[in-house]
């Protein structure tokens, strides 16, 4: 059933329940009417673009802080260090929302 479950996910092109896309995802829904839409739609778009492709698929659990630097360090190569830092930010958010994430990354 749960096997049925993560396939039927998958085929509506939903990520995987314990991914980091969907902790992320759900992160976002409680906090965008907090914001103006605009920056929601930047915000969730730069996720999209800069972290999903890169951890998305992973489970919480599994991501690593070199994992992230990873990540990060990409973000960083193209010249954009703020948006880096944003998305530093909101991985880590995300991560200790979770309650399968294997380390804090603000400790």
């Amino acid at each position: 059933m749960v096997e049925d479950a993560a396939a039927a996910r998958a085929e509506s092109g939903l990520p995987p329940e314990e991914s980091f896309e969907h902790v992320a995802r759900e992160w976002f829904d409680t906090r965008k009417e907090e914001w103006a839409p605009s920056y929601g739609e930047k915000f969730l778009r730069r996720l999209e673009v800069d972290v999903f492709p890169w951890v998305g698929s992973e489970p919480v659990s599994s991501i690593t802080p070199p994992q992230l630097l990873t990540v990060v360090r990409r973000i960083e190569g193209r010249g954009a260090v703020e948006t880096a830092h944003r998305a530093l930010d909101v991985s880590a958010s995300a991560i200790v929302i979770s309650s399968s994430a294997s380390f804090n990354p603000y400790a």
